[in-house]
């Protein structure tokens, strides 16, 4: 008997340690001000990294019809205050692209997942954490509408700190 128990307790706890286990990860949460007439205007960025994927999800503060779903979420993974990566988010794609030497998705594409819409005011996206290869404290920054215009920015000035 006690040998059957440590044989479960043995499964059990290798089971854990295989998965990559929601308990374990944080889903943080940041607020941005009502501080722009325009469409999209953003409300709140979620955040979760785990050791298999990067999570983004993005809350307008009004209705997001399917052609205002447009952000770009810039990524400084080496902790050079330059921009690694930038992230496409639209209503049907989130892709990775290799930051270009501007505020721009100038670089070769890296991949592409399907974006999902949790509700009329958000979109998320799930994108696999290897293809940046962080190695540091990430930092970023968000912004709304075509990168030509942007409509708003999270935050307004500098750069979240960490996923």
């Amino acid at each position: 008997m006690q040998r059957m128990i440590t044989v479960l307790l043995s499964a059990v706890l290798a089971f854990t340690m295989l998965t990559d286990g929601a308990s374990a990860r944080t889903l943080t949460a940041r607020r941005d001000p009502n501080d722009t007439r325009r469409v999209p205007d953003i409300r709140a960025v979620w955040t979760d990294l785990g050791r298999r994927d990067l999570y983004i999800r993005v809350r307008g503060w009004e209705q997001l019809r399917h052609r205002e779903v447009d952000f770009g979420v810039w990524l400084d993974t080496r902790g050079s205050l330059d921009y690694d990566w930038a992230i496409h988010v639209s209503a049907q794609w989130c892709q990775v692209y290799e930051a270009g030497p501007i505020i721009d998705v100038g670089g070769d594409t890296i991949g592409r997942r399907q974006s999902h819409r949790p509700s009329q005011r958000d979109v998320s996206c799930r994108v696999p954490a290897r293809w940046f290869g962080i190695r540091k404290t990430v930092r970023f920054s968000l912004r709304s509408g075509p990168p030509t215009d942007f409509a708003d920015r999270a935050p307004n000035h500098g750069r979240y700190v960490g996923l």
